[in-house]
């Protein structure tokens, strides 16, 4: 067995450095078909990233104890009244890297004039888990500032919870019309400020398991209605 245990060493070492080699490839290719796909889109990989918008991504996403953000795979695509990223979001503040956004977007424009504010889904069951989770989205602290009640409009209430720094430049944005069409939305994630906001979506099923990644024309058409709600008057 002695005469063995370097032989066994080798093979071990060797199995190691196949899996990571498997992994790494996985993760080119996984890079690679996504580029492609944005490609399709309209959108160009943007190398290195504009120092501007990963300021931007990160300060619309920083949170008590998310000290180091990073922004990953950021694509851009122009049009004449606005330009949209597209992004990842990883939070290196541990020694496991959690993925805060996984191809979000990023909307930027002058006709966007927004108070500052994060918006957050609720789950939509019934049930204690559910209860606890919206619970806990209700109170959790945000970069955003406080909870802001819109008491008028339950359909709105019912999905969303809404934080602003500013409660009354947030109610005076946040019209009746804009919370009626938000309510007709189901699990945005959307962080607001000024000239930008990204969007992403909770990636959770109607029957509140973990959903499948949500296609990229998908979230395309996710900003595009995002854009009517936040840019329109």
């Amino acid at each position: 067995m002695d005469a063995l245990a370097p032989y066994i060493g080798i093979a071990a070492f060797a199995l190691v450095g196949f899996v990571i080699y498997r992994l790494l490839a996985g993760e080119r290719e996984r890079k690679a078909r996504r580029g492609r796909e944005a490609a399709l889109q309209g959108f160009r990989p943007v190398t290195p990233p504009d120092p501007s918008v990963v300021e931007r991504i990160v300060a619309l996403h920083r949170r008590p104890g998310r000290t180091a953000l990073e922004v990953r795979e950021l694509h851009r695509r122009d049009s004449a009244d606005r330009t949209l990223h597209l992004f990842n979001l990883a939070d290196t503040s541990s020694e496991d890297t959690d993925l805060v956004c996984d191809r979000a977007v990023l909307i930027m424009a002058p006709a966007l004039r927004l108070p500052r504010f994060t918006l957050l889904p609720q789950l939509e069951r019934e049930g204690t888990l559910a209860r606890v989770a919206n619970w806990v989205i209700r109170n959790a602290p945000g970069a955003a500032g406080e909870k802001v009640d819109f008491a008028g409009s339950p359909a709105f209430r019912d999905r969303y919870v809404l934080m602003a720094p500013d409660p009354d430049a947030a109610r005076r944005f946040f019209t009746a019309d804009r919370l009626a069409r938000l309510a007709e939305t189901r699990f945005w994630m959307v962080e607001g400020e000024g000239e930008g906001l990204t969007l992403d979506r909770l990636a959770i099923g109607a029957t509140g398991g973990r959903a499948a990644p949500v296609p990229l024309a998908e979230r395309l058409r996710d900003a595009e209605r995002a854009w009517d709600v936040f840019a329109g008057t």
